[in-house]
């Protein structure tokens, strides 16, 4: 593993993301919860072997549960969501997506896009740079209405590089923010609410993810949260937490930044949304201090 920023080396947790969305694609026998089948084109030979030996496959899930309590079943839902909500903008007219640190996110790919709309992919170089090696040595072409745009979040202004890209404030637009909030500075997520409501269609919507303030006070009542934060502190000091919002406060915190809330997900709904019978999809606890929510810019 990598210990470098993600500014300069490819992200290892958006590597790590897609092998659990390539282990789900394997299990299933039907169409399952938070699967990729386009997910193995980021992986090494020597994953794609593991993923694809039922064994090994249990034997990640086993380690991921004891280092990560409900990572595993907190990706999958998180896939499940925003798959939803891409999806449904194609369907509803929304002309613009923009996905902001698309790891590998196959979406684009998957869901095409229909004629004139644009989808615009924001992501650190190094782990863009290395998606698109990938997807070309697989032999997929750019997506159609595709466009990739390399940014540095936390130096670089986000409506300069989206505007280089193209993005056009007249359309209604779709922020996907996927696995990204809880490594950003305050500022920085300020920037991108702030885009919303200030360079947008009045009919965008942004849906994300963030994680609930942990404690002294808390982390013992939240499910896998101390397991989870030893092992990040440990392992993962290239990409550490910097962004929370204290339980019950995201509508308060939206609406200082003249958002309002549409759709919220705590670990338990999630779990009870997307845990199913079939083999790829959630089966057991979701880490218990990460939502999901989608929000929109509030009405004058």
């Amino acid at each position: 593993m990598s210990h470098e920023p993600v500014q300069r080396a490819p992200s290892h947790t958006a590597l790590v993301a897609a092998v659990y969305r390539a282990m789900a694609h394997e299990d299933a026998t039907e169409e399952g919860i938070g699967t990729d089948d386009l997910a193995w084109t980021f992986l090494s030979g020597a994953q794609r072997f593991f993923v694809r030996t039922g064994w090994i496959r249990g034997v990640i899930r086993w380690r991921s549960a004891k280092a990560t309590p409900g990572i595993y079943e907190y990706m999958l839902a998180r896939t499940a969501f925003f798959d939803e909500r891409y999806a449904r903008a194609l369907g509803d007219g929304t002309e613009q997506i923009v996905l902001l640190g698309a790891g590998y996110d196959t979406r684009p790919y998957r869901m095409p896009a229909p004629a004139g709309a644009r989808v615009i992919e924001l992501d650190v170089a190094p782990t863009q740079e290395r998606k698109r090696d990938c997807l070309s040595r697989a032999g997929h072409a750019q997506a159609t209405g595709l466009v990739f745009a390399p940014i540095d979040f936390t130096s670089q202004s986000i409506a300069t590089v989206l505007g280089e890209a193209g993005y056009d404030p007249g359309r209604k637009t779709l922020f996907v923010w996927e696995g990204v909030t809880y490594y950003l500075t305050g500022d920085a997520v300020d920037a991108v609410f702030g885009l919303v409501t200030e360079n947008a269609h009045p009919e965008t919507t942004i849906a994300f993810d963030y994680a609930i303030t942990l404690s002294d006070e808390n982390i013992d009542g939240i499910y896998g949260a101390r397991t989870f934060t030893e092992t990040w502190r440990a392992h993962r000091e290239s990409e550490p937490f910097r962004f929370s919002v204290d339980r019950g406060a995201l509508p308060a915190f939206l609406a200082e930044r003249g958002l309002e809330l549409v759709e919220h997900l705590d670990a338990r709904e999630m779990a009870n949304v997307y845990a199913t019978s079939d083999a790829r999809a959630p089966s057991g606890a979701v880490t218990g201090f990460f939502c999901l929510a989608v929000a929109r810019p509030a009405a004058a």
